[in-house]
């Protein structure tokens, strides 16, 4: 997975992940609790390697952004 960015404001998020369809396919945004409040993580897909996330990371930056790989290893 690719972490793409994060915001504060739920609204923000929305706004990148809609902006982010039009390129990725698969984009979530997952809400997460810290003790100043809720943060909402806008993530790209999901891939079978952490070469084609690489690959999708560096798209990405393209868009302006700084995404961090993320292994989600169950």
């Amino acid at each position: 997975t690719v972490h793409a960015a994060q915001y504060v404001e739920e609204e923000n998020a929305r706004l990148l992940k809609e902006r982010l369809s039009a390129k990725f396919e698969i984009i979530s945004i997952i809400p997460g609790a810290t003790n100043l409040g809720t943060v909402y993580h806008v993530e790209v897909g999901v891939y079978a390697t952490e070469e084609k996330a690489e690959i999708v990371a560096r798209r990405v930056t393209q868009e302006g952004l700084e995404p961090v790989v993320i292994r989600k290893d169950h």
